[in-house]
């Protein structure tokens, strides 16, 4: 019987990304005021960040 790693927090963190944006932005700003730095998906954060307001 092979058994499956348990997935990490940051590849759930990037899949809810891409499911679910709002729930993903509610998550991120959740974690980031609970200081639970090592639980949020810096890769899309860091992506995020990059983009231009809109006007």
């Amino acid at each position: 019987m092979t058994t499956q790693p348990p997935e990490t927090s940051v590849t759930t963190s990037s899949s809810l990304y891409d499911r679910d944006y709002y729930l993903w932005l509610e998550t991120t700003a959740k974690h980031l005021r609970d200081g639970k730095l090592s639980e949020i998906d810096r890769a899309n954060l860091i992506e995020e960040s990059k983009q231009p307001l809109p006007c």
